[in-house]
């Protein structure tokens, strides 16, 4: 170090002091110093404390800057101090601006809204609102959101202490007036009901309530029980289903007031495929736990196949009106007929071995390949055989063999039980309401047979499922579907309650 040399001392004597020879200058701070005798320092000098005096307002931060160096960034007015390694802002920013400050934010910082008049601090990660004293009052004040002192001295005197909080979730769920809703429960010391109850299971315990369906049941197992006479008994069930793909076999349900199906020698059943008659050779019925497993073998159905079976109960040994009530004996045959090989017009078919012959003790009802045939067009009988009419099948309609079944319903008349034909001829097309000059007997209220169910309605002899009809009272029925002029429509009742 020479005698003329400048020696520059930070304030800090801990840190290195700066030499400078005469006529020379140092840049290695943000301002530049000079030697002795340096030309035209002036005005070099005066642009050092210029700078010095503005903190070097720029928006980029100075270069070569010293510990303590204070910086103003006078694009995000934020005054900083370089700490030895990095500037730190000094001052927190109070930003007034509707939009969100951006740029350099530190912990601490303010931003005012003047639209929303709210007032937010940076966190370090995002700004956070405080709220205003009118939203603070706003608040305590609502309501809606804060139970008032009188209502929580009502509160109080429900419970007889504090309420707790799942005391009060519990009335929250109240949809009205508290009273107004135990008023209108039923009371356990008795009262009046005034509406229908509905009890959700059959009894179990002596003091279990019991619903009417229960009670009616009851009765009729115990009336069919004790040998009575003039016992009303349910003695034909209809049952529709639609198939599953592949499906083959078929279990009955068993319904309220049903017989039991326990020998089902005193069953006989007729099935019905998408309208027509099956033949009885096609299936098999067995007992399946008290009710009907129809097994149709090899032979599997479609998927939505419609098939109805159609069940009656027949009389067992010892049957007497008197004592057994009313029930239905079924007798059937089936015969395969050559219409091209027979030289006449008509064939004569005997009636099934046993069936009645007294007038007025039986229905005869006639299939020829599954579709029921209109008496007195199709064929005619006596007492002990049927006459089919071949002018009826046309060669171009039928095959050269013609399936006949030939079943006859016996029963005790119309003073217990009896079958009640109606038939009717379309006369206009598109037409769906099916008028019957004589009403058919028509037991909608019979608790036993609540459905109905016992009927069976016939379109050019093809059997309809109950989804295809509504019924009237007996004077009418209603098709889904319109029907063509000319079309014939057969109704057959099974009257089955004893009068």
């Amino acid at each position: 170090m020479a005698a003329n040399d400048y020696v520059i001392d930070f304030s800090d004597d801990s840190k290195s002091t700066i030499v400078i020879a005469p006529k020379a200058y140092n840049d290695t701070l943000s301002i530049r110093l000079f030697g002795k005798g340096f030309e035209n320092y002036g005005e070099r000098i005066q642009e050092n404390i210029l700078r010095i005096m503005e903190s070097f307002a720029n928006p980029t931060s100075p270069t070569n800057p010293t510990e303590g160096q204070v910086w103003y960034n006078n694009t995000d007015k934020v005054l900083s101090v370089f700490n030895g390694s990095t500037w730190v802002p000094i001052s927190k920013q109070v930003i007034v601006q509707v939009s969100q400050p951006a740029g350099v934010l530190t912990a601490g910082d303010l931003w005012f809204n003047p639209t929303t008049n709210v007032l937010s601090v940076w966190n370090g990660i995002q700004f956070k609102g405080f709220a205003s004293i009118d939203d603070y009052n706003t608040h305590v004040t609502n309501t809606n959101l804060h139970i008032t002192a009188p209502e929580r001295i009502i509160l109080d005197r429900l419970t007889g202490t504090t309420i707790t909080t799942a005391q009060l979730q519990k009335i929250q769920t109240l949809t009205s007036n508290a009273q107004t809703q135990l008023d209108a429960k039923f009371n356990k010391s008795g009262g009046v009901l005034t509406d229908y109850g509905f009890v959700h299971a059959d009894p179990i315990l002596d003091n279990h309530f019991a619903n009417k369906a229960y009670v009616d049941d009851q009765i009729y197992q115990l009336a069919t029980s004790l040998n009575l006479g003039n016992v009303v008994y349910r003695d034909v069930q209809i049952h529709t289903t639609y198939t599953a793909l592949g499906q083959s076999t078929f279990v009955l349900p068993i319904q309220s007031g049903e017989f039991n199906y326990a020998d089902l020698s005193d069953v006989h059943l007729i099935v019905f495929v998408q309208g027509k008659k099956e033949s009885p050779a096609t299936y098999t019925f067995t007992d399946d736990s008290g009710s009907v497993m129809v097994d149709f073998g090899a032979y599997t159905f479609a998927a939505d196949t419609e098939v109805t079976f159609f069940r009656t109960k027949k009389r067992p040994v010892g049957y007497s009106v008197a004592n057994n009530g009313s029930l239905v004996n079924v007798y059937e045959n089936e015969t395969t007929i050559n219409l091209t090989s027979s030289a006449t017009t008509s064939t004569v078919i005997a009636k099934p071995v046993g069936s009645p012959s007294a007038a007025g003790s039986y229905r005869t009802m006639v299939w020829v390949d599954g579709v029921l045939q209109d008496p007195g067009t199709a064929w005619t009988e006596t007492a002990t055989d049927i006459t089919l009419l071949h002018g009826a099948f046309p060669a171009y309609e039928y095959p050269t063999d013609l399936r006949v079944e030939i079943v006859i319903f016996e029963y005790d008349g119309p003073a217990y039980i009896s079958i009640i034909e109606r038939e009717a001829v379309v006369t206009a097309s598109n037409t769906s309401i099916i008028n019957y000059a004589t009403p058919y007997d028509y037991n909608q209220n019979d608790p036993l047979n609540p459905a109905n169910d016992a009927i069976m309605v016939f379109i050019t002899g093809i059997f309809q499922g109950v989804d295809a009809y509504t019924q009237n009272n007996g004077t009418f029925i209603k098709l889904a579907e319109p029907l063509f002029a000319g079309t014939a429509v057969a109704t057959y009742k099974f009257k089955i309650v004893n009068v």
